[in-house]
């Protein structure tokens, strides 16, 4: 099915830039719904292009001379109504069109897609410009930042909402077949995370195909070959990443990853933190950053990662997790215990967290409390208990008390 659907997408630009087509960019729509429909979606192409069609022609009715049409475009489009009912469950679905279309949120990928699909209907000519990571438009003078509601941002700002130096990337007015490539980047990194792991594949090396010089689908090919153990490969795209975007943070934090699963730990430390020099707000990168010292034994460097990643999003209790492991190995079992109880009142019934904050409590010979997350556990997980010889400890721990 893929080979067929990117057969149709090689004719479709072939057929485009023989000049046939109304502007460069026409049907490239349809690209986006035959992705979609290879990622799972049920999708009626006809319905699509019927909307847009009748997008358009209000667009168009509404705009009666008073005003520049192509902010009646950002007017119309920014209008979609949200189906809060229906949200991505992946967040990166937001980067197709029909889930912008049906549920009115979008990324820049979607946005600048329907942009482009309206632009051709109404004889509008957008030109899309890529940055690491990112794409935006441009109208003759005027930048439209899709995920800002078409807000006209220079250059330079647009780059620094990113973290990326304006005066060190590429501002890259895009083809058709750049355009594609990363569309089909965006997928790939979709596709791996709805666990479709060959389609990932192909979907990058389509945009490869498309455009070499796409950092984004080497950076995503090497996600995908490290969660299917392809090591190698995983460290060689990420090096290519690093490379062709050397000030994307998110390049960075793939080399750490890369790094980090084969063992190389001192250089994974390193790749994560000139990934949080460029972008200090990631708390993902921090909570990695963390799981490397974790794992090294530098446990107050761990304790400093994790804070920082709980800073930037407070409820993130796989960094609490953590924190109070590296809290129990220097022997700081109140703060454990902070940690631990944070995420049970948030997870009740978590059989691991129950089983640290009992040792931190047997730690501090608060064996009754101990025993109390001991017997939870028993109740709430009897068979699993039994295997781990729970009954055991709370025999031992009630010896202890003179029960």
């Amino acid at each position: 099915m893929l080979n067929k659907i990117f057969t149709f997408v090689f004719l479709l630009i072939v057929f485009c830039d023989n000049g046939i087509a109304k502007t460069r960019f026409e049907n490239i729509e349809i690209i986006a719904l035959e992705i979609a429909k290879e990622l799972g979606f049920s999708i009626n192409n006809k319905t699509y292009l019927q909307r847009m069609d009748k997008l358009a022609k209000n667009i168009k009715a509404n705009n009666a001379g008073k005003e520049k049409i192509v902010d009646t475009i950002i007017k119309h489009i920014y209008s979609i109504p949200e189906n809060v009912d229906k949200k991505p469950t992946i967040l990166e679905e937001e980067g197709l069109l029909n889930v912008l279309l049906d549920q009115g949120t979008g990324n820049c990928f979607s946005y600048s897609i329907l942009f482009l699909s309206l632009g051709n209907r109404l004889g509008v000519e957008f030109q899309p410009i890529l940055i690491p990571g990112h794409i935006y438009l441009k109208y003759k003078k005027q930048n439209i930042e899709t995920t800002l509601n078409g807000k006209n941002l220079s250059d330079n700002n647009i780059a620094k909402l990113l973290y990326l130096d304006p005066g060190k990337i590429k501002f890259v007015q895009a083809s058709k077949e750049q355009l594609v490539s990363s569309i089909y980047s965006n997928a790939c990194l979709l596709a791996g995370y709805k666990k479709l792991f060959q389609g990932g594949i192909k979907f990058c090396n389509k945009a490869i195909k498309y455009n070499r010089d796409n950092g984004e689908a080497f950076i995503n090919r090497s996600y995908i070959n490290g969660v299917l153990g392809e090591l190698n490969k995983s460290f060689k795209d990420a090096k290519e990443g690093v490379r062709l975007y050397p000030e994307s943070s998110h390049a960075h934090s793939t080399m750490g990853l890369a790094y980090r699963r084969l063992g190389k730990r001192s250089e994974a430390v390193e790749a994560y933190k000139k990934s949080i020099s460029i972008r200090p707000n990631l708390f993902r990168t921090h909570y990695n950053l963390g799981n490397i010292f974790l794992d090294i034994g530098k446990f107050n460097e761990a304790i400093s990662s994790f804070s920082e990643a709980i800073h930037l999003k407070n409820n993130y209790t796989n960094a609490y997790k953590n924190r109070g492991i590296a809290y129990s190995l220097i022997k700081n079992h109140l703060k454990a215990i902070g940690d631990y109880t944070y995420i049970l009142n948030t997870v009740p019934g978590d059989f691991e967290i129950l089983f640290e904050r009992g040792k931190a409590y047997y730690a501090l010979k608060k064996y009754g409390l101990a025993i109390k997350d001991f017997e939870k556990m028993q109740k709430l997980f009897p068979e699993k208990s039994k295997k781990e010889e729970i009954g055991a400890i709370i025999v031992d721990l009630k010896k202890i008390r003179g029960q």
